[in-house]
């Protein structure tokens, strides 16, 4: 409750609809959550910003990588988070240079 969901709706919504798949309990567990979520309640952290002067790109490719790590490198997962298609995930994986195999 105490996470400030800059993704608004939608975050929470894909978060759930995430959890749902890969979460092996009936309910959803504090470990079940990403790293950021649990962090963003004990540090008072706000979420990643992006900062003045960064371009689309630049905020975009933050935007996918963070996302890959929060996913444990789960291109399905990443872009459905993103709500974007496998295939534009992996063009644009390609066109910024990202690895892969980040969060595994």
């Amino acid at each position: 409750m105490d996470y400030s969901w800059p993704g608004n709706v939608r975050e929470l919504k894909n978060l759930l609809e995430s959890l749902n798949i890969s979460s092996s309990h009936d309910t959803i567990q504090m470990e079940d959550l990403p790293s950021e979520i649990v962090r963003g309640k004990s540090s008072g952290n706000r979420g990643w910003e992006p900062e003045p002067g960064m371009t689309l790109q630049d905020v975009e490719r933050e935007l996918i990588t963070r996302t890959l790590v929060q996913t444990r490198g789960n291109r399905t997962r990443t872009a459905r988070s993103l709500g974007i298609g496998i295939r534009t995930l992996q063009r644009k994986i390609h066109r910024y240079g990202i690895d892969p195999k980040i969060g595994h």
